[in-house]
């Protein structure tokens, strides 16, 4: 073990009751595994009407806290926290890879790292993502800041030292999905659902170009939309055929960040929707899941529960696998990135794009936006045709 000189080995001794029985059944038994002082931070969390999703987050990560702490100094999770333990478990997660396969004790010790894959916390011994390492100590932080604890943060040199680690880190992200859907590829899968003639292929068609055509919705999003959230809205006529099409507003409960977010649907998205709410007799069930399960036979079940978002990105898998495209090389995420993409190749202002997608800042929205407006642009085509005409 290292030494654990200056570390406080005792934890808080608070009361240790569950939350309270509204959260999901994922964080009930994620806090489990954690020390009754950080159960006791996240119950008073509960009352600061934190999103479910951000709750659950927040306890996995204290969940790899705990187990990092008990791996590395064989105690709990001491709030508060030392600033020389959260050097410690920044020196633990940004550093060298090569340096590390020849040194077992640079970067995270190999033993360290044994514990945390024993106890299921850890795949590998490899660096950490700095985004991924700032959100765990932003969790580490919080946790101080909720107790109303002096935090370790302030003192002399952490936070530079972390804001240079993670930002001379040299990490490369990678992308959630390899490659974005497009139009192109959404009209791929929706021929794959109109070729399954059951409900469920109704619904997976009104489920993908609802959250394609509504701004690239995250998968999470439509799994709480219920009957009553979707409202009728007089229909626009289209410019080009002269055509009456219809639309929808969909007020989503659950997008990060925001509450009650308008999205829009018109034409063929918004008949889409239409068409699953009347096959699955829902249209005037306001209380009832818009997306909600079936039975094996793709047909209605009594009772049924709304989707998951593992759900829904095994939908878009399946649907991507049955259109011909490999199913490896997209996520859920791509149909967010997709959407931004095909805007962006389309000339419409990155502006007009957030108000649909509800990114709060123009950077994350931008590394969509710029890279299709890159890949069509005049300027990555002046290589595209290299063929000598006169040789």
């Amino acid at each position: 073990m290292n030494d654990t000189t200056g570390i406080m080995r005792a934890p808080l001794a608070l009361d240790a009751a569950p939350l309270v029985p509204t959260l999901s059944r994922a964080v009930e038994a994620a806090i489990d595994e954690l020390p009754a002082n950080v159960r006791e931070t996240l119950r008073d969390s509960v009352a600061r009407s934190i999103p479910a999703n951000t709750l659950l987050a927040w306890v996995k990560d204290a969940a790899y806290l705990e187990a990092w702490c008990r791996a590395t100094y064989g105690i709990e999770m001491p709030l508060p926290s030392p600033p020389a333990m959260i050097l410690t478990f920044l020196a633990h997660h940004l550093y060298d890879a090569a340096k590390a396969q020849a040194d077992p004790e640079y970067g995270m010790p190999a033993a360290v790292a044994d514990r945390l894959i024993l106890a299921g916390k850890l795949r590998v011994r490899a660096p950490h993502a700095p985004a991924t390492v700032w959100r765990r100590l932003s969790t580490w932080n919080r946790l101080h800041g909720y107790r109303g604890l002096p935090t370790p943060f302030d003192a002399p040199g952490v936070r530079e030292t972390i804001r240079e680690a993670t930002h001379n880190s040299g990490h490369i992200p990678a992308r959630k999905s390899r490659k974005p859907i497009g139009r192109d590829e959404l009209l791929a899968m929706l021929g794959a659902c109109r070729r399954d003639t059951t409900l469920r292929g109704a619904r997976d068609a009104a489920l993908l170009a609802m959250m394609w055509a509504s701004g690239g919705r995250r998968r999470s999003e439509p799994t709480a939309i219920l009957v009553g959230h979707v409202v009728s809205r007089p229909p626009i006529v289209d410019a080009e055929t002269g055509q009456a099409e219809p639309v929808l507003e969909i007020t989503l409960p659950k997008v990060k960040g925001k509450e009650n977010f308008a999205v829009y649907l018109r034409g063929d998205p918004a008949r889409l929707l239409l068409t699953w709410l009347m096959l699955a007799g829902i249209e005037r069930d306001k209380a009832s899941p818009v997306f909600r399960s079936l039975d094996r036979r793709g047909l209605a079940v009594d009772s049924p529960k709304p989707l998951s978002a593992v759900a829904v990105a095994k939908i878009v898998k399946r649907r991507l696998a049955e259109a011909g495209l490999p199913p490896e090389d997209y996520s859920a995420h791509g149909i967010r990135s997709g959407f931004v993409t095909a805007g962006s190749r389309d000339g419409i202002a990155l502006s007009e794009l957030m108000q649909m997608t509800g990114h709060k800042t123009m950077a994350v929205a931008a590394r969509y936006y710029d890279a299709g407006r890159i890949e069509a642009g005049r300027g990555c085509g002046l290589g595209a045709r290299l063929d000598d005409d006169d040789g």
